[in-house]
């Protein structure tokens, strides 16, 4: 069978997807599934949510600068260490949430309505639907209480039977199954990258 590298995992070639991203064409891969995760790796699909990561500002910021140098999402570091101490969201995951989402900082949304989460982007209006923001600051500071009430909390009108994890989130928050790989991915790439650091 044919394997890709992938950041030095090796990956069978029918679990790669194609891309096109700004006008070029790359391999993306949902990086962590049971076939492609590490046995190091922190987080899975299954892993809580509500948890505190133990990592800085700075090793969130380092890390987004060490894959994307030109991301506008590099400073934001802080404020999701910040707030997810608050609400007791892992860090990690409130980082690769909207990189995911915005592209890293990229898309459409991102750059004109300062939505970096795609909240309110359904599918039958992604762009005039979605939420603008002042700042990507008032972006996770307003989304993040707000998907914490409604996917990760008991009572929350989107929470399921697979708890505040990215297999419960992704049910009601994304039409893509594999949405809470590449989500878990990102996670795990930058834990890897905090612990070296």
């Amino acid at each position: 069978m044919y394997m890709l590298r992938q950041h030095g995992v090796r990956v069978p070639r029918r679990s790669v997807r194609w891309l096109v991203y700004a006008g070029i064409v790359a391999v993306t891969l949902p990086v962590w599934t049971p076939a492609t995760a590490l046995p190091s790796d922190p987080f899975t699909i299954h892993t809580s949510l509500k948890s505190i990561a133990h990592v800085t500002g700075g090793q969130l910021d380092n890390f987004i600068r060490s894959r994307h140098p030109s991301s506008p999402l590099i400073g934001l570091g802080q404020t999701w260490v910040d707030t997810g101490q608050r609400y007791q969201i892992n860090a990690f995951y409130l980082m690769a949430h909207a990189l995911h989402e915005s592209a890293w900082g990229t898309s459409r949304l991102a750059r004109h309505k300062h939505n970096i989460y795609g909240w309110h982007a359904f599918n039958n209006c992604p762009y005039s639907c979605a939420t603008a923001y002042h700042s990507k600051v008032e972006c996770i500071l307003k989304v993040m209480p707000e998907l914490d009430r409604l996917y990760l909390s008991p009572d929350g009108r989107y929470y399921t039977q697979y708890g505040p994890t990215l297999r419960g989130v992704n049910v009601h928050y994304a039409t893509d199954k594999h949405w809470k790989y590449v989500i878990a991915a990102v996670m795990n790439e930058a834990a890897r990258f905090a612990q070296a650091s």
